[in-house]
């Protein structure tokens, strides 16, 4: 039984609603914001090859991180409701 009084990350909170989240990403709508994250994540690492100021050398990685965590969002999640299924891992 989970002890009441620890408090989930919200990346767990994520991965306890694994199917509902998986869901709306595979929806049109989820589709497209993750399409959208994928062109600012290419848009970033074509600019980083050309930039030369730090500042925004660290602004276009701060961002192409973000975009890259929200890309890969999907796949972890679909590994994590197979991992459960399988026993490999316990759900949240």
């Amino acid at each position: 039984m989970p002890d009441p009084l620890k408090v989930r990350s919200k990346y767990e909170e994520i991965l306890a609603n694994h199917n509902r989240v998986l869901r709306w990403l595979q929806s049109g709508e989820g589709v497209l914001l993750r399409d959208w994250f994928q062109e600012i994540q290419d848009n970033c690492r074509h600019k980083l090859t050309r930039e030369k100021e730090p500042t925004e050398l660290f602004r276009l990685q701060g961002r192409m991180m973000l975009a890259e965590e929200l890309v890969k969002l999907h796949d972890e999640l679909q590994q994590y409701g197979k991992d459960v299924a399988s026993g490999k891992r316990k759900a949240l």
